[in-house]
């Protein structure tokens, strides 16, 4: 990010702490948001880097600085076209509060009004914000903040109000309160009544409450407490690394900042690609006469699981996809860094060899969107995304981190961040005194893109094609469009 941009960001956030601080408390008004469990490790986590109270503060100065970024940019007419309404959900178990007045609930009166959302919604998407705001910043000035569990849901809202001495609460006639995520309260009319656990509500009716037997008091499991650890119980903490933001890139990616050509950073002649190709053979590769380029060898495509000894038909794929890159945090990084990202040979999982139409089936798609084929494979390729993610200070959407959770669920147990494909099946020969007999595994040759739907009369004709070469190549002609399975769909017969 440039230091004209940071400068940029750092007056917004002197902006912000500005109307907050300056407010008077006439007409105040209190909203309460509520955030979804995997958003509220990092909202906590950006709160203190930025040295807010908590998120009710932070929520607040992220509204500011949405009213004034749009101030400044002179955007003044609706923007409900958005989407903002649909995806901008305030009603998770772990709610903030936060009180408005004067300048600042004008600002939060206008950005609901500007992007046709409720208050509640215009709250959370200035958490959102900062949160992400925080990310960026942490990846380039580093933080001393820790992200730390989060407080049990119905005790991490400050708007919650538990009443025990008294049964009516009084409002101030100029106060009025809205509330859109609901988090259990308890309700005690008796003093001496003990609630026990978050998930236990106690009504007590009679005096004779007062006598309880010390054995309620010594209950200590509740319903939702397990004193066995899950089997996966470590993918939330291997997770817990990232970042979560779904908030939208305000730049257009442009493929040409990142770079059009591998590079030979080592100045031996032999580029990124080739110096790729070297490293995962799995046999000693052949050289053109230069000694520049591979011109054979043999190598494990782990997205198909299948073996490929030419180098031609092989990609090599950046992990994280230079789009998913940009959109993730990418795109304030400057033009050196974006090229270091495009040829990074630090780590042998960042670049990979994979067979071309595997690359082109999986494009700029996260693994929300797109899986290998090969699901052998799967627990490995969220070790190694998670892990470049963190490395490069890049976040994840929600979608993201659900899909990366659930790849993790196929793991055996917690990954050790070293990838060996299986051994390759081999030839064998077995002789007796008279006979041999050998025994050969054939790989189909590689078809290429020559075939297209209307080369085929029936689906069944294009279905058993398509069978045949899939196990090894993927959907080398492209005839399966919508990644189903099912190639050429419209012809007779289909499905």
């Amino acid at each position: 990010m440039t230091k004209r941009l940071w400068a940029a960001l750092v007056s917004v956030f002197l902006v912000a702490a500005a109307l907050t601080a300056t407010a008077t408390n006439t007409s105040a008004e209190s909203a309460s948001t509520g955030y979804k469990a995997d958003g509220i490790v990092d909202l906590i986590w950006a709160a203190e880097h930025f040295g807010y109270s908590g998120p009710g503060e932070m929520q607040k100065a992220g509204v500011s600085a949405i009213r004034f970024f749009l101030a400044v940019g002179g955007v003044t007419e609706q923007e409900c076209d958005l989407g903002l309404t649909d995806s901008l959900d305030p009603t998770g178990p772990y709610v903030y509060e936060s009180i408005w007045s004067g300048e600042e609930l004008d600002a939060l009166e206008w950005v609901a009004d500007h992007y046709c959302i409720t208050k509640e919604q215009a709250q959370f998407y200035g958490g959102v914000l900062f949160t992400f705001f925080a990310g960026l910043d942490a990846a380039k000035n580093g933080t001393t903040a820790v992200r730390r569990d989060p407080p049990p849901p119905n005790t991490a809202a400050p708007a919650t109000t538990t009443t025990t001495q008294a049964p009516t609460t009084t409002v101030s006639p100029t106060t009025t309160t809205t509330t859109t995520a609901v988090v259990p309260t308890a309700t005690t009319a008796v003093p001496s009544t003990t609630t026990v656990s978050p998930t236990t509500t106690t009504t007590t009716a009679a005096p004779s409450t007062t006598t309880v037997s010390p054995t309620t008091t010594t209950t200590t499991a509740a319903p939702s407490t397990t004193t066995s650890a899950p089997e996966n119980d470590w993918i939330g903490d291997f997770i817990a690394t990232l970042t979560v933001s779904n908030a939208p890139t305000s730049v257009d990616y442009d493929r040409d900042d990142w770079g059009s050509n591998w590079s030979d950073d080592d100045g031996d002649c032999i580029s990124t690609r080739h110096e790729v190709l070297i490293v995962e053979s799995l046999d000693p590769v052949g050289l053109s006469a230069s000694g520049c380029s591979v011109t054979g060898g043999r190598w494990f495509a782990a997205f198909t699981g299948t073996y490929v000894e030419n180098p031609s038909s092989l990609d090599i794929d950046h992990f994280v996809p230079l789009a998913n890159a940009h959109d993730s945090g990418g795109w304030v990084w400057s033009a050196g860094t974006k090229s270091s990202f495009y040829n990074d040979l630090s780590d042998q999982q960042h670049l990979i060899a994979v067979t071309d139409s595997a690359n082109s089936s999986k494009g700029s798609r996260g693994p929300d969107e797109w899986k290998p084929p090969d699901s052998s494979y799967w627990c490995q390729y969220a070790d190694t995304w998670v892990d470049i993610k963190v490395r490069w200070g890049l976040t994840v959407t929600s979608a993201e981190l659900t899909a990366l959770e659930s790849m993790l669920g196929t793991c055996d147990g917690p990954p050790t961040g070293v990838y060996v494909p299986p051994a390759a099946t081999s030839t064998t020969t077995s002789t007796t005194t008279m006979t041999s007999t050998t025994t050969t595994t054939t790989v189909v040759p590689n078809p290429g893109n020559t075939k297209n739907c209307s080369d085929f009369s029936t689906y069944i004709e294009a279905k058993a094609w398509f069978d045949t070469y899939f196990p090894y190549y993927g959907d080398v002609a492209r005839l399966d469009g919508d990644n189903d399975g099912e190639p050429c769909e419209s012809l007779p017969g289909g499905p």
